[in-house]
This record gives C-alpha cells, structure tokens and sequence, in this order.
C-alpha cells in the first residue's frame, strides 16, 4: 500500500494513529502551578503521543490536545528526541542527550520545543521520584 498508493498509506496511517490518540491513558501529571512552585520534575512523552517515520528523516506525530487529535512532521532530530522522552529524564539529562546524541538543535531551539511540547500536550511533567 505505502508503494503502490502512499497518499491512501498516508490517510489509513493517519486514521490508526488518531484512534490510538484518543484511546490513550491520561497520566497523572504536575500543573503549572506545582512546576512554578519548585517541585523537582522530570519529563516523559505523554500517552497519547505518537509517531511514525513516513520517510527517511521525517514522520508523522499524532497528540491530543484540548481532546482534538493533532498531526505535525517531524524532522529526524525532534523525533530521536521524542523516542529519547518515552523514559522519565530530568532537564539536565536531556540537554546532555542532546550536545551529545542528538547534535543540531541549539540550546534555544530545545527549549523552545521543549515549551512547545508541553503546552500542547506532546509530553508532560511528572514528579520527580
């Protein structure tokens, strides 16, 4: 199917990933407020979230967010990341796993997709163990 007809591929991959979407867990996580607060937190790729490679170096990640299904491209080096997140990682081991596994994002640019992946649900902040 991915051959012979990939925009088909592309819409059935999509239709299978927003109903695994919408039938994830929720876990429990920290609110804002509790982050703000100063309580230690680490951090995991939600549920809900998932991605699939459609191509060498770009795939398809499914979230929900305000209970709607969303898709956005991933380029190679935001999806080792997220594939990085599926285990709990402090802030620190994150930013290591980036300078040394994942070069190509700034520092600027990983939080900024840090912050971005948060509010939209694509991971989350749990308490720190």
């Amino acid at each position: 199917m991915r051959k012979n007809a990939s925009s088909l591929f592309l819409e059935a991959l999509k239709d299978w990933m927003e109903i695994a979407s919408e039938n994830a867990g929720a876990p429990d996580q920290l609110t804002h407020e509790q982050i703000q607060s100063g309580t230690p937190f680490r951090v995991k790729a939600h549920p809900a979230s998932l991605y699939k490679s459609t191509e060498p170096g770009n795939g398809i990640l499914a979230y929900r967010h305000s209970e709607q299904t969303h898709f956005v491209v991933l380029d190679e080096r935001k999806a080792r990341l997220l594939d990085y997140l599926t285990r709990e990682r402090s802030l620190d081991e994150i930013a290591e796993f980036t300078h040394t596994s994942n070069p190509g994002l700034s520092d600027e640019q990983l939080m900024a997709t840090i912050t971005e992946w948060i509010q939209n649900q694509i991971i989350y902040c749990l308490e720190a163990t």
